[in-house]
Formats: C-alpha cells, sequence, structure tokens
C-alpha cells in the first residue's frame, strides 16, 4: 500500500519513463491508433469575435442536468481557468492539494442515454453526434460533435464556420449531458 501511496503522491513527472517501463506500458502505437484526437493552440484562443460567441465569464452551472452533485464550473478571470464545484463546495485537485481542480477548456455535449436500472443508474451514448458547446477563456460558441464507432475520434466543429476546432492547451473538462436536460444547463 506504501508503494501505491507514495506513486500517487508524487506531483510531478520525475521517473515517468522509469515507472512507464516498470509498468510494461508500450511507448509505440498499435494497430488501434486512429490518429491525433485533438489539435492545440498554444496562443490564447480569442472565441469573443465569432458572431455566435456568448459570454461565459460567471458560472457554468450544470446542476439542471446533475441534480445529485450539482456541478459547476465557475471561471477565474485571474487564472482564465474555470474552476470546478460539486456537492456545493470547491472540488481540490487531488494531484494539487492547495488547489481547486480548473480547467482551461470545457466542452458540453448533448447525448442519448438510457437507464439501465430502476436506482437511476444510466448509460451515456457518445457514438452519433449532436449539439455542444466549446468553452474558453470566458468564452462559449455552440459546437456540433459526432463520432461514427467506438474506436473513432469524436469530431468536435465549429457551428458557425464548419471547421475543427482547437483547443487551448491545458486541462480539458468534457461533460456527457442527456439530451432531456440539455436545455438546463447554464453557461453566463
Amino acid at each position: 500500500l506504501r508503494d501505491w501511496q507514495a506513486l500517487h503522491v508524487k506531483k510531478n513527472f520525475d521517473g515517468l519513463i522509469d515507472r512507464m517501463a516498470a509498468a510494461r506500458y508500450s511507448e509505440t502505437y498499435n494497430n488501434y491508433y486512429v490518429g491525433p484526437h485533438w489539435a492545440f493552440e498554444r496562443k490564447d484562443i480569442d472565441l469573443s469575435q465569432q458572431s455566435d460567441s456568448k459570454k461565459a465569464e460567471g458560472t457554468i452551472d450544470l446542476s439542471g442536468a446533475f441534480k445529485h452533485t450539482s456541478s459547476k464550473l465557475n471561471y477565474n478571470s485571474d487564472t482564465k481557468l474555470y474552476e470546478y464545484s460539486t456537492y456545493g463546495k470547491d472540488h481540490i485537485d487531488p494531484l494539487d492539494n492547495d488547489n481547486v481542480l480548473a480547467f482551461k477548456n470545457v466542452i458540453l455535449m448533448s447525448v442519448d442515454f438510457q437507464e439501465l436500472d430502476e436506482h437511476g443508474y444510466l448509460a451515456y451514448h457518445n457514438n452519433g453526434d449532436g449539439d455542444g458547446y466549446y468553452i474558453v477563456n470566458g468564452n462559449a460558441i455552440p459546437i456540433t460533435w459526432s463520432k461514427e464507432q467506438d474506436l473513432a475520434v469524436t469530431q468536435f466543429i465549429n457551428k458557425s464556420t464548419g471547421e475543427r476546432i482547437n483547443l487551448q492547451v491545458g486541462k480539458t473538462y468534457i461533460a456527457f449531458i442527456p439530451r432531456d436536460s440539455w436545455s438546463k444547463i447554464v453557461v453566463e
């Protein structure tokens, strides 16, 4: 147990290559690799000039879809990050106990789902297509998403330009929002 704890308490990448080798992780792609999933931008992405952009400098309230956790993302204008809270409290980053878990990019996807039993367990279907939002640096734009099969890359398309979106370098939060709750999501 102590080895496991020591590995998970470590907050940097020192010895990462050695740990990967010890775990026998492959460093090469196999025949299931379908190509890169994301395209990244190092410079700040500014969505404010897009005609269908809306401000997202307040709270992204997901509690309409996730009533049991009351999940929210609050924009911090100083860091330009979205800080995650759940159950009414800030969610502390498990790799950095001094800071709230925060994300540079937020992607919200409207998806189909099915209830699996009387306890409310859900299965989300991320194959197919749907609407969504891409949110970064205090602005949000409508997107569409599509995924043809389980091993395919999910395509995130800017709804107004028809181009694939680029993400800002940084942590990315992706939420599957049940289609019947999509209208209850608040982006301010």
